[in-house]
């Protein structure tokens, strides 16, 4: 007697082509490239501060606002006083408190302002440089070559590079958020929270990345179909106590940015935020001309080759229902 088929079995999954242009890197090429593109960024900032004592005779930054952390640095040095001014009452003057903490910290072993401001701001870049590259292995396992293209990209950008010597937050906040990314693809809950948590006391906008993060787990566990889902998932499986506990870290950092500025008189989010939001909020056509000239603008152009190809590629994918890794940069756009 012959055995019947087993109709309740699983049907065999199909086979997916490989995607296009499968290349990984050894483990020796992927630490060297981790350790050579925050080289290429260093020596991308040190382009634009090396020449200032030949050309101009001194170095500085190029916008006012670039001072104001650097004197509530040393207000708090001098004097314990969170202010512009040691005769001042406390303000929230200053964007980025993180910025002022870490800055009177460098300025703890350099008498410079400026040149804590360029420390912090060309380590930065050199972070979101190598990170950028982590978190491309991560998202693009089977076409490493991508991770590469995104990061040399990034540190070889004028644009990135004068940003990390012109005394703005912009690079750490951007370090910050490349971190939490990155944790969070690397199923590293606690570390998720903990450096989302530490990008909202650069900028408010770290709200947004985390709201991102939020939209990018329910699509790809609720929205997704199961046969559309990898076998496996790269990293160990999170667990529901550790992301208690990152949430836990997370809620502290924010309740503790609100109450800092809540102290200095001007409600949950400091001045300078508050008066972003009122230049934007007028007209969306002045936040859309800001995004318009930021890609027309010099090796910004290559950005928008790479990002015009996500949107395709982003865009595909969700009418097909598949996992998208890129999901939460866009919901952040």
């Amino acid at each position: 007697m012959s055995r019947k088929k087993d109709s309740r079995r699983p049907a065999p999954r199909k086979e997916t082509p490989p995607p296009v242009a499968v290349f990984g890197f050894s483990e020796t090429y992927r630490r060297l490239l981790t350790a050579l593109f925050p080289l290429i960024a260093v020596v991308s900032g040190l382009y634009y501060t090396l020449p200032m004592e030949a050309l101009i005779e001194e170095t500085g930054l190029p916008l006012d606002a670039a001072y104001i952390p650097l004197v509530f640095a040393r207000s708090l040095l001098e004097y314990g006083a969170y202010s512009f001014h040691a005769t001042d009452m406390i303000t929230s003057g200053a964007l980025a408190p993180l910025q002022v903490l870490l800055l009177a910290g460098i300025a703890l072993f350099t008498s410079d302002g400026i040149t804590a401001s360029f420390i912090l701001g060309i380590a930065s870049f050199a972070v979101m440089a190598g990170l950028t590259f982590r978190l491309g292995l991560l998202l693009f396992p089977d076409r490493q070559w991508l991770a590469a293209c995104a990061a040399l990209v990034i540190a070889l950008a004028p644009r990135f590079g004068s940003a990390a010597v012109a005394g703005v937050p912009t690079m750490l906040f951007s370090a910050l958020i490349l971190a939490s990314a990155t944790a969070y693809f690397a199923r590293r809950s606690v570390l998720f929270f903990l450096f989302a948590g530490l990008a909202l006391w650069v900028k408010p906008d770290a709200l947004l990345f985390l709201l991102a993060a939020i939209v990018h787990l329910l699509y790809n566990h609720l929205a997704v179909p199961a046969r559309n889902k990898p076998d496996s998932v790269p990293g160990t499986a999170v667990t529901g106590r550790q992301t208690g506990i990152g949430a836990l870290l997370f809620l502290l950092l924010a309740a503790g940015y609100a109450v800092f500025n809540a102290a200095l008189g001007t409600g949950v989010f400091p001045l300078p935020f508050l008066s972003e939001l009122a230049y934007y909020s007028g007209s969306i056509g002045a936040f859309l001309s800001e995004v318009l000239r930021f890609f027309t603008f010099s090796w910004s152009g290559v950005l928008l080759l790479f990002t015009l190809l996500a949107v395709v590629y982003l865009v595909v994918d969700l009418v097909r229902r598949r996992p998208l890794p890129i999901l939460m940069s866009a919901a952040v756009l």
